[in-house]
This record gives structure tokens, C-alpha cells and sequence, in this order.
């Protein structure tokens, strides 16, 4: 009796070992830039310089004159990526 529990003991926990082996490796995800709202300060859209970091989503809105964009913060330069500025994920204009 008791080799049946220790056999069953036993290919219990090498069952639970081997399950626990051949899992995949935890990959770390990429580093991925922080999303940020920028003002626009004028000058050239197209210019990362021309943007200032803002604390949430910007209070403007409408259809009109560029007010803001929503892009990668360039490290923790306070400024969008070129990429960012480029193709924003999302502009607020004002009226």
C-alpha cells in the first residue's frame, strides 16, 4: 500500500516538475514610450521644439487653428517624438 501512495506521490511531483520546466520563457515587453499631450506653441508643426508638455488632455476644441497633440514623449525631454509629431495619435484644434 504504501508503494502505490509513494509511486503516486512521486509521479505527482514529477509531473508538476515538468510542467513547470518546459513553460516559455516571460518575455520583458519593449520599451515603450510614454504617451503625453503637447500644446502647440507655434511656428513649424512639424517641429518636436514647438511643443510643450502638458499635465493631461488639453481644454480646446473645434475643427480649426492646431491647439495640441497626443505622441511619445521624446525621453524626458518635455517633447514629442519627430515620429510622434509626424503622425500624433490624436490632434485637439481650436475653434
Amino acid at each position: 500500500m504504501f508503494k502505490k501512495i509513494n509511486f503516486a506521490i512521486f509521479a505527482l511531483l514529477l509531473g508538476a516538475g515538468l510542467a513547470f520546466a518546459f513553460n516559455a520563457p516571460v518575455t520583458k515587453p519593449a520599451n515603450k514610450l510614454a504617451v503625453q499631450w503637447f500644446l502647440y506653441n507655434g511656428g513649424g508643426e512639424s517641429n518636436p521644439n514647438n511643443y510643450s508638455e502638458l499635465p493631461g488632455m488639453p481644454s480646446c476644441a473645434g475643427a480649426g487653428v492646431l491647439c495640441a497633440i497626443e505622441a511619445p514623449e521624446n525621453g524626458s525631454s518635455g517633447k514629442p517624438t519627430q515620429s510622434g509629431v509626424n503622425s500624433p495619435i490624436s490632434t485637439r484644434k481650436y475653434d
